[in-house]
């Protein structure tokens, strides 16, 4: 069932590496959380998402809640907040292949403090870490029996390169290692194209000496 028509607008930034329009319908609407290769291989291995320690002042944790990133119908798109959201296409994770999880809206409504309702929590807790317009949260950890599928996306390098896949379960790692094998190489560091082309300089500087 689809919760009302209200549509969150696309981010719109002047920047090569806003979202492509099928990745953004891709999560348009739904619930999610990010998280890595290896982070899943342990959320698999527990039967759950686990609530997260990484940031200790975060408003989740301080709730008691897993992160979560909705763009449902309270979701809104706040001034200079596409970018600290955006990190999770990849930065935050640093992993070659980044997964979104669906969190099962209906299945969990109980439980889940939505964009809006987490925003005004915030409001009284403006000392914790916390995105506005997008960041909700699950009370305590999300069995994988609400999981409703996961999105398998390259890195940050080309966020156009992404696929779906509708179970949650150990099939999911073999699918994340043909994902991967499809995959160009990663690109070189700057650095190492930097000093690569430094090094050609230098090679035609003696060749013209000689």
């Amino acid at each position: 069932m689809r919760l009302g028509r209200l549509r969150m607008k696309k981010p719109e930034i002047e920047d090569p590496n806003n979202l492509p329009d099928l990745l953004w319908e891709a999560i348009n609407e739904r619930l999610w959380h990010a998280t890595s290769t290896e982070g899943l291989k342990g959320i698999l291995e527990t039967g759950k998402i686990k609530i997260g320690n990484r940031y200790k002042n975060s408003l989740c944790r301080h709730l008691g809640c897993v992160s979560l990133f909705d763009f449902g119908p309270s979701a809104k798109n706040y001034d200079r907040q596409f970018l600290n959201w955006w990190g999770w296409f990849g930065h935050q994770q640093k992993s070659k292949v980044v997964v979104w999880l669906e969190i099962d809206r209906d299945a969990t409504a109980d439980k889940v403090y939505d964009a809006g309702k987490m925003h005004e929590i915030w409001k009284k807790n403006l000392n914790k870490q916390f995105i506005p317009g997008v960041e909700a949260g699950h009370k305590g950890p999300i069995p994988l029996c609400v999981l409703k599928g996961a999105l398998l996306i390259y890195h940050r390098h080309d966020l156009t390169r992404f696929e779906r896949f509708e179970e949650v379960n150990e099939t999911l790692i073999r699918q994340i290692e043909d994902f991967e094998k499809s995959l160009p190489p990663e690109p070189e560091p700057f650095k190492t194209r930097l000093e690569a082309s430094l090094n050609r300089y230098h090679k035609n500087e003696e060749e013209k000496k000689t």
